[in-house]
């Protein structure tokens, strides 16, 4: 059985960044995928002087484009990221989604 393709939000790559851990996704499932509204995010962390991984030097993690806007959930509480990581999943059956916020994995339970 192929390993699924494993999609990251920004709390995640960030948490992990700080603690010196952002290499055992690597270990882990070799290749990552995160949309642009991640990298966004942590640019605005970024500008506030917060630690942030430079996710665009990182080989083994591929920014990736949603390619249906329409898939990308308008839900209120959810941010940017968060929504584009859902899309992706929705774009890739059977994707691992990896994010801490509870709204979004029930939505990603669904």
């Amino acid at each position: 059985m192929p390993n699924p393709q494993v999609i990251v939000n920004t709390s995640p790559l960030l948490y992990l960044h700080q603690v010196g851990y952002l290499e055992l996704l690597q270990r882990l499932y070799s290749q990552i995928l995160t949309p642009p509204a991640v990298i966004e995010e942590l640019a605005i962390g970024k500008n506030k002087g917060i630690d942030v991984p430079n996710i665009q030097a990182i080989e083994w993690i591929s920014i990736t484009l949603v390619k249906s806007v329409s898939l990308i959930p308008a839900i209120i509480d959810l941010g940017q990221g968060e929504a584009e990581v859902l899309a992706l999943g929705l774009e890739n059956p059977g994707s691992l989604l990896i994010f801490d916020d509870q709204l979004a994995r029930r939505i990603a339970d669904l």
